[in-house]
């Protein structure tokens, strides 16, 4: 029997079969987090925001004042 969010038009590649999209995949991500903790594999590393953007002198000027 079908799951009611079965979707043909999506496949999986951890299952290599259609019915839901492997990002969408819940086995997949157990199977992840599993072996994540099992210190198999290591998690990404968190993004850092751009540094750029903390070293503009640009952004406490009057040309990005509000009072324009």
């Amino acid at each position: 029997m079908l799951s009611a969010s079965h979707n043909p038009g999506t496949f999986c590649i951890f299952h290599q079969m259609p019915g839901h999209n492997t990002n969408d995949c819940i086995r997949f991500r157990h199977a992840i987090q599993d072996l994540n903790g099992n210190k198999v594999i290591k998690a990404p590393p968190q993004s850092k925001p751009d540094p750029v953007f903390k070293r503009n002198p640009y952004i406490n000027t009057a040309f990005f004042s509000r009072e324009g």
